[in-house]
């Protein structure tokens, strides 16, 4: 999801990062936001399941109102969590499409502003430039979240995909490395393996 927390300020993005989705609202916003109860409804609050793309909202998943996306978009599952906040796979309501939306929690703070605005700004530039670069479709302000919407790209992390590759392909290399040395070690003694 990036690394907008990995520079800067540490005990500013500590802070930042030991709220939770699931705490309740401040005092001053208790009557507009929507209760811990209504957060953990088993659908959606469009009413329905995802039609056409084949995803339905699994049980125990927040609805799009309590993210404040309850108009544009329906949630479906949770991708992960990061350091800035977490990501959501969610249905478009309008097109019905499949996306992956990145919501940190507002209000932002300062010492991520930069961070985001240049992740933002280089995930525009790049993400139609380029068939393997995820697209930004766009950025949503609500009450409570800040929503980037991108393309989802189903199949997991990139990260674990390297690390369980790279992980493979050390565990190939040391399987011929043994048997080259057990051929080499029978060939010496007059026998040999087929």
């Amino acid at each position: 999801m990036g690394q907008c927390c990995s520079v800067g300020d540490a005990g500013a993005a500590r802070s930042y990062l030991s709220h939770s989705f699931e705490e309740n609202r401040s005092a001053a916003h208790s009557g507009a936001s929507p209760t811990s109860d209504e957060s953990c409804k088993s659908a959606s609050s469009a009413g329905g399941t995802a039609t056409g793309s084949g995803a339905q909202p699994r049980s125990g998943i927040p609805d799009a109102k309590h993210f404040g996306l309850e108009e544009t978009h329906v949630v479906l599952d949770v991708l992960g969590r990061g350091g800035e906040g977490s990501a959501w796979l969610m249905r478009e309501l309008k097109t019905n499409k499949l996306c992956a939306v990145k919501l940190i929690k507002r209000p932002v703070p300062k010492v991520l502003l930069p961070f985001l605005t240049q992740e933002i700004g280089i995930q525009a530039q790049l993400g139609r430039q380029h068939v393997n670069i995820i697209d930004l479709e766009g950025v949503i302000l609500t009450p409570y979240f800040l929503a980037i919407v991108l393309e989802y790209a189903a199949g997991g992390p990139l990260t674990r995909y390297i690390c369980e590759r790279a992980q493979t392909h050390r565990r190939t290399e040391k399987q011929k490395q043994k048997e080259s040395q057990s051929k080499g070690e029978g060939g010496a003694g007059g026998t040999s393996n087929r």
